[in-house]
């Protein structure tokens, strides 16, 4: 899957889609008969490019429900939608959006909203451009430079509206404020992100080029067929779904060399030739039901020499070095100029900063204080008694400019216990943010602790040693909870619901006595407790005890969340996280955090007011990235993000003595980053398992050839979410779809690869993985249906107790598949969400874990504590290398039923007690016979008991929807 997250923005999107379908709403766009004190909205939209297919609009009334409209009127500035609602409103909220419900793309990444007066407005909206005018005399669509990076001190990348020619020189452009006449060197093509065309041939050939990345193409689409050029000039022929297609003589081909789609066309006036002057064209892509138009400008060929050259990406080259502290404007003699965005420029190695005191450095005669924030004019610490203070309470020290881009300074006196803020100034202006680098906070999250982190230690947490635990990832058993979900239930027994003080309570007991908290994990026998976020997140206050939300908004990274704590303020959040850490501990359970490092909660970050975007992606014409799915993405690739990501882990590895960590879309960090992630932690404990998300929540700006997607972990010990045994288990996530376990009838080969952790076991059987240790088996997350919901959905007319063999089946496989074992907490007693696919913001009585249901199903929960004492007792379930796997696992083949899959694990695997083991995995609805190699066989596990079963000799007979486990000694 992507992993489905549903994070905040994209959510929000989906349930009021789901919301509008109940909802009398005029989808067409089509003005509807105005009522008596209702509501008509008109909106005007305007494309450079004039290709209005497929956007459209999505319009909610403040507080209500949203719908899709469509643009269905043209006038002379554009297109046109008119929305009737027969209440009043005083505001609407609007997105641009393209590709209608399936959300492809936003035309400005940002809810907007209209004020209405009278119950009319009419507002008109010019593509990429946040600000929306209600006074058509005020817009202008005028060419203009959209984006203009500084990507070195003499190099600037800017994007324009429309095509210009150039011939050479500095094309027009000029830099103000001007420290010399003539300050620009040259303006060519930029070979940083190509669009536009060359001639070539002495003006006889015009070469058309783009650079996969640009227009909206995925940077790993490179080596697509199906890119074509498109013009009044070309050719078409035939339809599909109604429109034109391509000739085949325009479609582009991709140099490799040269990285970019190039076509080579001659020059005349003939078919198939180029006017060599005035032609305008575009870049389209055939998607199999005719042309897909890119969100490009229309580029017009001008003619020139052989060296002539038009583009909408232009590189520019200064004739000195600029001064990235000043605030300049990129202007041309044509068009409209624009801000330079310092981008890659800090980059250089004059702008990092490789220091370790970030932050403060508290002592009790003074307290350091050091920010990264190249660009800006100066810098102030604020310091506060209180978290809540006015800005007029501080006392302001000033900061002096450092090495690196930093800012340093030191206030005198013991500052333990107050708060803090910087206060930057650039451009004339003063701008208040949070340290990105705080390690405490107020309430809510909005000042910084001055910390002595002496005072956060609950009593002998420094000299408490973590469980004891090999280096190998595969003798882990990841148990996956929310820090609420396991208190907060009336019956759990535990007096701090939802507190991270929840995991430090023990001998507490739920309905008809089971064992609930700690004590159920440890009965479990899980090893590792994998926490949903517990850093400090934007979407619930503090104050309140009564919000869930799954954390993935984040807004302090480093500090724990203050709703988890019993106060949100001073040092209690810092030292009850501790606390909790060392309660598990000392029940031999191991932690996992949950980190979100791929997005943040864009509103309540620091980092895009310290250094605008630097931290963050952007595409060429100044949107933020959105291969989150919530609004933006960070730049893992670039060095002080890098380091912000390290710095941050090796806080908690060592200062709460976590020892593991879950990436969140771990898809949208580049390779370097994690292998200095997985250096960084060598260097603390190797024992530190690391593992994470292979994939995006959308279309990244990041080059396919950098991310750590599924493939890229391979040699880096570092394990990702195996979504391929997942889908083969059960199905979809969230539909009807059936799997192995489930009732499907083909996906035993899919089971086989998951059998073996993933990696190349034969000519056959081979999938991502270079070692089993990278592997993360599960069936089911906190994302989507629960198992047990997904198999009430897809198995609608099977019996509970059907339901529940399939059930067992799927966690079976995965604890004895070869690789790392996750379960999502609350499986091991049929966890329900009611059918709640996406439940990151409901409240406690949909999510928390219900103790009912374990002694319920208590045979469920036996079932699945014995399959984890199987799998520990067992190395041969978890063997760590591929050579182990090769060496020791085969598939019975011969005079098998059909749709099961059986293997053996041979010679003391791994080490093994047992010399030899065979598992048998019968998923159909009835009782299956097995043929077995010779002598006989004890049985381990048969039906739904993972318990001695006498023996067998010749043939097992295995139950329906079930797996059985034979041994000889």
């Amino acid at each position: 899957m992507r992993r489905t997250l549903s994070i905040l923005m994209t959510l929000l999107m989906l349930v009021s889609i789901l919301n509008a379908c109940t909802k009398k709403t005029d989808k067409t766009g089509a003005p509807a008969p105005e009522a008596a004190n209702g509501t008509t909205i008109t909106i005007h939209y305007y494309r450079y490019d004039g290709a209005y297919e497929p956007w459209d609009l999505w319009v909610w009334p403040n507080g209500k429900d949203g719908a899709g409209y469509k643009f269905t009127e043209k006038d002379d500035f554009g297109m046109v939608a008119t929305i009737t609602y027969t209440e009043q409103h005083d505001k609407v909220g609007f997105i641009v959006r393209k590709g209608g419900d399936s959300w492809t793309a936003k035309d400005v990444g940002k809810d907007r909203y209209i004020d209405v007066q009278n119950g009319k407005a009419e507002i008109w909206v010019v593509e990429g451009e946040e600000q929306f005018e209600t006074d058509k005399a005020k817009v202008s669509t005028a060419p203009k430079v959209r984006t203009a990076y500084m990507d070195s001190r003499r190099t600037i990348v800017a994007s324009l509206s429309h095509s210009l020619e150039l011939t050479g020189g500095t094309e027009g452009f000029t830099l103000t404020p001007a420290r010399k006449i003539d300050n620009v060197k040259d303006a060519r093509i930029s070979e940083v992100g190509l669009i536009g065309y060359e001639f070539i041939d002495t003006g006889k050939q015009v070469r058309f080029v783009l650079e996969p990345g640009r227009l909206g193409l995925a940077k790993n689409d490179a080596g697509d067929s199906t890119i074509y050029i498109s013009g009044a000039f070309n050719a078409w022929s035939g339809t599909s779904g109604g429109s034109f297609k391509p000739s085949p003589e325009w479609k582009m081909t991709y140099n490799a060399t040269a990285k970019r789609y190039e076509l080579n066309v001659p020059v005349g006036s003939g078919q198939g030739q180029v006017p060599g002057s005035g032609a305008e064209f575009k870049f389209t892509k055939d998607n199999g039901s005719g042309q897909e138009w890119y969100p490009s400008s229309n580029i017009q060929l001008v003619q020139g020499t052989a060296t002539g050259k038009g583009t909408t990406e232009v590189l520019i080259t200064l004739a000195e070095d600029a001064d990235i502290k000043a605030e300049y404007t990129l202007e041309h003699k044509s068009m409209k100029g624009a801000g330079i965005l310092k981008r890659g420029v800090l980059n250089d190695a004059a702008f990092v900063y490789n220091g370790n005191d970030l932050g403060h450095t508290y002592t009790p005669s003074a307290t350091n204080f050091r920010l990264w924030a190249p660009t800006v004019g100066s810098a102030s610490v604020l310091v506060y008694a209180g978290p809540e203070d006015a800005a007029s309470q501080a006392k302001a020290y000033p900061l002096k400019a450092d090495q690196g881009g930093t800012w340093v300074g030191s206030v005198d006196g013991d500052l333990r216990g107050k708060y803090y803020t910087f206060q930057l100034e650039t451009g004339g202006q003063k701008l208040e943010v949070m340290d990105p680098y705080a390690v405490g906070a107020g309430v809510n999250g909005n000042k910084a602790l001055v910390v002595d982190w002496g005072e956060t230690n609950p009593a002998g947490f420094e000299a408490h040693q973590r469980p004891n635990f090999s280096t190998k990832a595969t003798d882990a058993v990841l148990y996956e909870i929310h820090v609420r979900d396991m208190s907060t239930h009336a019956t759990s027994g535990i007096k701090n619901k939802g507190k991270f003080l929840a995991f430090t309570e023990t001998g507490t007991i739920g309905p008809n006595g089971v064992k609930t908290g700690v004590d159920h994990l440890k009965e479990l026998g899980i090893t590792h407790v994998h926490l949903l976020p517990a850093f400090d997140y934007a979407s619930v206050d503090e104050k309140r005890n009564d919000q869930f939300n799954w954390g993935y908004d984040p807004k302090n990274f480093n500090v724990p969340e203050g709703s988890y704590a019993t106060d949100p303020n001073g040092v209690t959040r810092i030292k009850e996280f501790k606390q909790m850490v060392q309660g598990l501990h000392a029940n031999g359970l191991r932690v996992v955090m949950d980190v979100v490092y791929n997005h943040t909660s864009m509103g309540a970050s620091p980092f895009e007011s310290i250094a605008p975007t630097y931290y963050y992606r952007y595409d060429a014409t100044g949107k933020l990235s959105n291969g989150s799915g919530t609004g933006n993405e960070t730049a893992s690739e670039r060095p002080m993000m890098r380091k912000y990501i390290v710095d941050s882990v090796k806080l908690w590895a060592k200062e709460y003595k976590v020892d593991g960590f879950r990436f969140d879309l771990m898809g949208l960090h580049d390779v370097a980053t994690m292998k200095a992630v997985r250096a960084a932690l060598d260097e603390i404990d190797p024992s530190i398992i690391i593992y994470g998300e292979p994939w995006t929540g959308g279309a990244s700006a990041l080059d396919g050839g950098l991310r750590i997607d599924k493939g890229k972990q391979q040699g880096l010990n570092i394990a990702v979410f195996n979504d391929n045994i997942r889908n083969a288990i059960k199905g979809d996530n969230d539909g009807v779809t059936k799997g192995f376990a489930t009732g499907a009838g083909s996906q035993t080969m899919n089971i086989q690869r998951g059998v073996v952790g993933g990696i190349a076991f034969d000519n056959w059987i081979e999938d991502f993985t270079k070692e089993p240790v990278e592997s993360i088996n599960y069936a089911s997350s906190h994302d989507n249906l629960t198992l047990w919901d997904k198999i009430a959905k897809s198995n609608a007319s099977d019996s509970e107790a059907d339901r529940i063999k399939m059930d067992l089946l799927s966690q079976a496989i995965v604890f004895t598949s070869q690789g790392v074992p996750f379960i999502q907490g609350g499986e091991e007693m049929l966890r329900t969400k009611g059918g709640n696919h996406n439940s990151y913001n409901a409240p406690d009585s949909v999510n928390q874990l219900d103790w009912a249901r374990k002694s319920q199903y208590s045979q469920v929960f036996e079932y699945y504590k014995g399959l984890i004492a199987l799998r520990k007792a067992h190395p041969a379930f978890r063997l760590s290398t591929a050579e182990q796997i090769r060496e020791h696992l085969s598939f019975l083949e011969e005079g098998m039923p059909a749709n099961t899959v059986a293997f053996r694990l041979k010679d003391n695997a791994g080490g093994d007690a047992w010399k030899e083991i065979i598992v048998i995995y019968n998923p159909n609805r009835e009782d299956v016979t097995v043929n077995l190699p010779g002598g006989a066989w004890n049985v381990a596990v048969q039906g739904t008991k993972v318990a001695e079963a006498g023996s067998v000799t010749g043939s097992a007979k295995v139950p329906a929807i079930s797996m059985m486990v034979l041994y000889q000694k």
